[in-house]
């Protein structure tokens, strides 16, 4: 009888041994796992900050020469503007230089 408890606590034990290496191999396969989830979390959210970051930049220099675009636009309105004045204020300056040699 002593024998039967003796070698039921053995099986016990070994068991035990069995389900403790077990765990520890579940436990390393859980963390290895959860590293590299880890890691696809943080390489997902790179992808999508620059991602983010190239759209937004995108944008901006669209905006950026839509601007300049205008401005240009702009700048040759005046121009022609400032020349038709030019234009103008020559035949003036012309007629009176004219005048005042004549007269």
């Amino acid at each position: 009888m002593i024998a039967e408890t003796v070698k039921a606590v053995r099986d016990a034990e070994a068991e035990a041994d069995e389900l403790i290496a077990k765990a520890k191999l579940e436990a390393a396969d859980i963390q290895k796992e959860s590293e590299q989830k880890c890691r696809q979390i943080l390489e997902d959210a790179e992808n999508a900050a620059r991602k983010m970051y190239d759209e937004k930049m995108a944008g901006a220099r669209a905006d950026g020469k839509a601007e300049l675009a205008r401005a240009d636009e702009e700048t040759l309105r005046e121009t022609e503007a400032l020349k038709l004045a030019a234009a103008d204020r020559e035949k003036s300056v012309v007629d009176r230089v004219i005048g005042s040699l004549i007269g």
